[in-house]
Formats: structure tokens, sequence, C-alpha cells
């Protein structure tokens, strides 16, 4: 799942960390999505759950160690 391999990786180098958190990524835009489904009810759960799953990933390209936020925070080489 490319979703949450990238995802993983923005959070972390390592692989193994970044397959554990691509299981709790997937888990948590599966739950969420499901949820949102059963609270507005005319909302369908299959695109409930890409949209959740797109908010995750734009939240760790953005905020993740690894992603945007890492490569302008880090200090520059001399």
């Amino acid at each position: 799942d490319d979703f949450a391999r990238n995802c993983g990786r923005y959070w972390s180098g390592t692989i193994t960390a970044q397959l554990g958190l691509g299981f709790i990524f997937s888990l948590l835009s599966c739950w969420l999505g499901l949820t949102l489904s059963y609270v507005l009810p005319e909302t369908p759960s299959g695109p409930a759950i890409v949209l959740v799953a797109g908010a995750i990933f734009v939240l760790s390209a953005l905020f993740g160690p690894l992603g945007l936020r890492g490569q302008f925070s880090a200090t520059p080489k001399s």
C-alpha cells in the first residue's frame, strides 16, 4: 500500500518503524473513515476512508520530521 509506506517514510528512517507506522496509519484511516461514514449517514464508506487517508498523507508530508518541515527546519551545512 503506497499510502502507508509513504506516510511512514515521513516519520521514520528505519524500515521496521516505517512498517509499524504504515500499519497504524492504515488502521487509523479505515477506522476514522468508517466512523465518519457512520456519523454522516449519506457518506459512502469507501470515499470517506480515502479522504481520511489523504488527509493523513498531507499532514505527514507537511509536519513529519522527514517531510517538508524537516527539510526547512534543518540547519544549513557550512
